[in-house]
């Protein structure tokens, strides 16, 4: 039998429309969640996970969970699939353009079973008075078009982007949803790191994106999210599309 000792047991926990993990020894219960906003047992008051990490109200939570903190916290959450062991499991930083917003509530990323999850420090989240500020997405102007440009489509738009600061274009299946209203859609990893992926256009898209455009400058990663990649255009093959200046992503 495994020794438990060596064992990091991790709760997985999906609320907001993202994955989040959280140490299981800190776990004083999981139960269901009471209609409305009863008191869990009548008694302890249940606060919504992803509001008071400020994004949108979970629409059915049906679980509630209960932290051994000070004060004791108990919150409302989309559902907890049940618990892992994190030994040994990929571990990744936060990029720095969403670490200011969420540590130090949120410690890191971590990828349990093939998926990414933010671990909480729920002692912080305990403490915290609600993080509720949205991730402004960065002014991309236009500029003059590149003498080989990426040319990708968004909402019914068509954006185009320098061909050599292009890495590469990823699906976003396995992305790990933002947790803060914003244009910040989420973070994907490729090549062992976390890209950003932003919104390229200041409107909320009636859908998910299916794609990332992951764009490197001087070692600084960021994506573009995309609902599908046109291909490499010349700039007399840019009618229509606009070509972005993307320095406010590496600022």
């Amino acid at each position: 039998m495994p020794d438990e000792r060596s064992q990091r047991l991790m709760l997985r926990i999906e609320a907001g429309g993202t994955r989040f993990a959280v140490d299981a020894t800190q776990v004083l219960e999981v139960a269901a969640a009471p209609a409305g906003n009863a008191p869990l047992h009548g008694n302890l008051a249940l606060e919504d996970l992803s509001a008071r990490l400020g994004g949108p109200a979970e629409v059915s939570p049906t679980t509630a969970l209960v932290f051994d903190t000070s004060p004791t916290l108990g919150l409302r959450v989309g559902r907890a699939p049940g618990v892992v062991d994190a030994t040994g499991a990929r571990y990744f930083m936060i990029p720095k353009v969403i670490a200011r917003a969420l540590e130090p509530v949120v410690r890191g990323v971590l990828e349990l079973g093939g998926q990414l999850h933010f671990e909480l420090d729920v002692e912080e989240l305990a403490r915290a008075k609600g993080m509720r500020t949205p991730l402004e997405l960065p002014r991309l102007g236009e500029t003059q078009p590149a003498a080989s440009s990426l040319v990708f489509s968004r909402a019914g738009r068509r954006f185009a982007v320098p061909l050599p600061q292009v890495r590469q274009v990823v699906p976003t299946s396995a992305m790990l949803v933002c947790p803060l209203e914003g244009g910040l859609l989420g973070l994907v990893e490729h090549g062992g790191r976390l890209w950003p992926v932003w919104s390229p256009v200041a409107e909320q898209a009636p859908r998910p994106p299916g794609l990332a455009v992951l764009i490197e400058q001087a070692n600084v990663a960021a994506g573009l999210a995309a609902d599908s990649a046109e291909g490499v255009r010349q700039p007399a093959g840019l009618a229509g599309a606009t070509p972005l200046d993307l320095a406010a992503l590496f600022s």
